[in-house]
């Protein structure tokens, strides 16, 4: 809302106030200085201001029962279909057991091949075969065997 919408609203609000308070008498009872303010006592009331404040209350009303029903609908959900299962086998490589690998690995990297041509002929990464290498490197330095 922009300021001058509420300022309109606020104004149109007292001017229906005093059109309804239009035959309202009030007489002034009395002054109070320590707090310096008057105080009214109302002698004829008109019949319009009940009429107002009964407005106002349904108003007031009706605009509780309309945010209540904004904030009981149900917000729609975005439901994702599921994604159809596919029966996906993995393939299985023949793969030859960790450590004839590390070992082939340990005499291929001592006749000159790279990383990178060993992990080929085994079908890894470069990487794997690097690890491959420095771990059979490290057992082989640690007379430990570690494996059981």
């Amino acid at each position: 809302m922009s300021a001058t919408y509420e300022h309109r609203k606020v104004v149109a609000f007292v001017d229906s106030f005093k059109a309804a308070n239009k035959n309202t008498v009030e007489r002034v009872r009395k002054f109070d200085p320590k707090q310096k303010t008057w105080t009214f006592e109302i002698v004829k009331r008109d019949e319009n201001v009940v009429k107002f404040s009964e407005d106002i209350k349904k108003s007031k009303r009706r605009q509780r029962e309309k945010d209540k029903r904004q904030k009981t609908t149900p917000a729609k959900k975005n439901v994702i279909p599921a994604k159809p299962t596919v029966n996906i086998t993995p393939q299985i490589m023949p793969q030859k057991p960790r450590s004839e690998m590390r070992l082939n690995v340990m005499r291929l990297h001592k006749d000159g091949l790279k990383f990178k041509e060993i992990g080929n002929l085994y079908g890894v990464s470069e990487s794997s075969a690097r690890t491959a290498y420095y771990r059979e490197k490290r057992e082989n330095e640690n007379p430990v065997n570690l494996r059981q």
